[in-house]
């Protein structure tokens, strides 16, 4: 049981995003794992996707869709026929809010559990407009 996060951060809004996730989890004595698409080896996300039962993806909007690290991070879980995995999707955005939508849709089609609707916030990270407290809560109730 745990959570792998991974996100792709264009200007570090997301990125922050997924570090409030992170610290918020570790509140809560949830396992998890981060991973930077955009600086790492996916092959370490992939890893810890295959190791945890709870998959958080962190993207911008870019060009009305995922930001292609995540989208090829995505494209990529399923290739591997991932199955039997929780996700919750987050992102920011400028002018529309589309990836975090996108990535429900993959996860969708993968059969995953969508524990959550998503977290879309518009431009620089807050906790106020990206409750990470919120969705490491959902997430630690299943446990």
């Amino acid at each position: 049981k745990g959570v792998c996060i991974v996100y792709a951060s264009m200007y570090g809004n997301t990125e922050k995003a997924a570090m409030s996730l992170a610290a918020e989890l570790e509140k809560r004595g949830v396992r998890y794992a981060v991973h930077n698409l955009c600086t790492e080896n996916v092959s370490y996300a992939y890893r810890d996707a295959f190791r945890y039962d709870t998959l958080a993806v962190g993207a911008p909007t870019y060009n009305n869709d995922i930001f292609p690290p995540a989208f090829s991070f995505m494209y990529g879980v399923s290739a591997r026929l991932m199955k039997n995995r929780a996700f919750a999707a987050f992102g920011s955005f400028t002018w529309a809010g589309a990836s975090v939508k996108l990535l429900n849709e993959m996860a969708g089609k993968l059969g995953f559990d969508l524990i959550s609707e998503g977290l879309s916030f518009p431009q620089a990270f807050t906790p106020e407009k990206c409750d990470m407290a919120a969705l490491a809560e959902t997430i630690a109730r299943r446990y």
